[in-house]
């Protein structure tokens, strides 16, 4: 059996099982043009809506159709709802209407994910007719969240973590730093360019801590009481009776992994100030871990962070190099995921870069670092042919206009910001001043006059968070 033909069978086989599960799925792709368009629904539908799969494929493609403009809803509600801080007690309702024209009533479920195979952006619907008080309705619902991770399995085979290798002297020397910071008190912040392993290595950190705590993570992405997230409520909520923070109550060691430290707001940089001197008042060992894209005194002097706190608290801030300065490690990493890529998609012969494919990914300048790096393989793995890898790197330079005919521009020209960094620069500005908001009037769409779910397809595209 060829690749191909492994392929296809794989492919019938999900394409039955989906057909089989007891509730109609749909599966909408965000295309080229950032809309959100129906690609696949299963057999289900039939029973549900009386459509055929084909037929209602075609009628959410035929402009100002009941199914087109019913979709169009949903997909603004799954929007919605993707942004909202409020919890929800129970599945969301949509109406749509059968193929006789009744509208008939459905709880959904979704989620939103990009497939690791082939970098798609795609939202997976499960739809189960609403009956209040059906004694199977539990049962169902529980079958309809399964089936939500069936259908991300299947778009989601290849694996997405690269190999942690650090043979360089460069790292070997990260390393000996996180290892020696790990060992005393104080607030660790690796701090570097974006996707250069600053995560992994935070991990490390909290796996080698000398106190045994309570490990309190906390993202960037959730540094909004208003967006619902627990942990961080819990962060810089206080009690009404006396006045202190909720965690000055977690009376053991506790350790805060946070990530994006450069980003924190002044409000939230002054509340975790402040839980950190009221647990130090009452003898309670306190440990940030952070990322950070600058050091604490970077940021210091950007004015992001004020210039005392370099007193009053101890750092050991760490750098993580770039791709660019760790060459070394290139071969062991490409050779290490292109293998297990290669596995995943059980792929005879087992195709492998050349040496001179190999010399140019380690004089490539890997301007998003380890995300350009994961790209590159997966394009060459999953475009391979007769054992062959198709080497594709684009422009070299970081930032800057680059190509075949750099050295020939002007050194102003070189300079020049290319138009997704311009694009990438302007929208940060904008989520800035509306405070991370997207949706409602004054929300970052409304002052760039585009529809949120457009926006947050370009925010995703530019790799703005």
């Amino acid at each position: 059996m060829t690749h191909q033909d492994k392929i296809n069978a794989n492919s019938l086989f999900w394409r039955e099982l989906l057909d089989k599960l007891p509730a109609t799925v749909l599966i909408f792709r965000i295309d080229a043009s950032e809309q959100a368009r129906l690609f696949f629904t299963n057999a289900h539908l039939k029973k549900d809506l009386g459509f055929s799969t084909e037929e209602y494929v075609l009628a959410s493609e035929t402009e100002n159709s009941a199914v087109t403009k019913e979709l169009e809803i949903l997909v603004e509600e799954i929007a919605r709802l993707s942004h909202t801080s409020k919890r929800q007690t129970s599945l969301p309702v949509i109406h749509l209407s059968n193929k006789q024209g009744k509208v008939l009533v459905y709880n959904f479920s979704f989620n939103v994910f990009q497939s690791k195979a082939n970098r798609n952006n795609l939202i997976s619907v499960i739809l189960t007719p609403s009956l209040k008080g059906d004694a199977d309705q539990g049962d169902i619902q529980q079958q309809v969240f399964e089936a939500l991770n069936v259908t991300e399995t299947m778009l989601s085979t290849v694996p997405d973590e690269l190999p942690f290798i650090a043979e360089s002297k460069v790292m070997q020397g990260v390393l000996d730093k996180v290892d020696t910071a790990a060992s005393q008190s104080g607030h660790i912040v690796l701090h570097g360019e974006p996707a250069t392993g600053k995560r992994t290595l935070a991990q490390r950190i909290l796996d080698t801590l000398e106190f045994s705590g309570s490990e309190f993570e906390v993202r960037q992405a959730d540094m909004s009481v208003d967006n619902g997230n627990e942990q961080f409520k819990m962060l810089l909520e206080k009690r009404p009776d006396t006045g202190s923070f909720l965690l000055t109550d977690v009376k053991q060691d506790l350790i805060i992994r946070l990530e994006a430290f450069h980003k924190l707001s002044e409000l939230q940089l002054e509340n975790l100030t402040r839980l950190l001197d009221e647990r130090s008042r009452i003898d309670l060992n306190t440990r940030l871990v952070m990322t950070s894209r600058y050091s604490p005194d970077q940021l210091a002097e950007q004015g992001k962070i004020p210039t005392d706190l370099l007193y009053r608290y101890t750092f050991f801030p760490i750098p993580v190099p770039p791709l660019r300065h760790r060459k070394d490690d290139i071969p062991d990493i490409v050779e290490s995921w292109t293998s297990r890529l290669v596995k995943a998609l059980d792929m005879r012969p087992e195709p492998q870069f050349s040496n001179a494919q190999m010399n140019k990914l380690i004089d490539h300048d890997w301007p998003d670092n380890f995300a350009t790096l994961k790209d590159v393989i997966r394009a060459a793995v999953l475009e391979s042919a007769d054992g062959k890898l198709e080497l594709k790197l684009g422009a070299p330079a970081s930032g800057k206009q680059g190509g075949l005919f750099a050295e020939n521009l002007s050194p102003e020209l070189r300079n020049v910001l290319t138009y997704d960094e311009m694009s990438r620069n302007y929208m940060s500005e904008v989520l800035k001043l509306t405070g991370g908001k997207i949706y409602g009037d004054d929300g970052a769409a409304a002052l760039l006059g585009m529809p949120p779910t457009t926006l947050q397809s370009k925010l995703k595209k530019l790799k703005v968070k």
